[in-house]
């Protein structure tokens, strides 16, 4: 059997931490009467519109919020989504690359019908969430198959 290169187990803790981190800063950004966090940062580049300044390979005071918000989902989706099972055989393996097979159509279908309808700012920003859903559906289906698996006794 050829092992895949995974997280150790306890790394679906440390996502579901990540997850809620996120969490709770969106709650505070809501919360907050300035919802902005802006923070020193490397920028390689930096255009942002009705600023007329272009920002290339240097240190700026930039706003954070939606950036670190999206950073503490993803890393924790990924280790949820890349964290081992109390068993890893080949059942598993296989039920791994099933849901990923899924995932990966599914998020193609969608990509074609958010280019065809969506236009304009609206399909980038739909774009920023495309990894973010991708492995959404990924620990959806496969966590289903692992449990029903699980429940069913071993034989499927």
């Amino acid at each position: 059997m050829k092992k895949i290169p995974l997280l150790p187990g306890y790394f679906r803790w440390i996502g579901i931490g990540l997850i809620f981190l996120s969490f709770v800063f969106y709650l505070l950004m809501q919360w907050s009467e300035s919802n902005a966090f802006f923070m020193d940062t490397f920028v390689i580049y930096s255009d942002i519109p009705l600023n007329s300044e272009t920002v290339f390979m240097k240190m700026k005071r930039m706003e954070m919020s939606l950036t670190l918000l999206l950073v503490l989902l993803m890393g924790g989706l990924a280790c949820i989504a890349f964290a081992r099972t109390k068993i890893d055989d080949e059942m598993i393996n296989h039920i791994r690359l099933y849901s990923w097979m899924w995932s990966v159509i599914a998020m193609i279908g969608l990509g074609i019908i958010f280019s065809l309808f969506i236009f304009g700012l609206t399909y980038l920003s739909f774009s920023l969430f495309f990894g973010h859903v991708f492995l959404v559906l990924f620990i959806i289906i496969f966590y289903t198959n692992y449990f029903r698996l699980a429940r069913g006794g071993g034989a499927e």
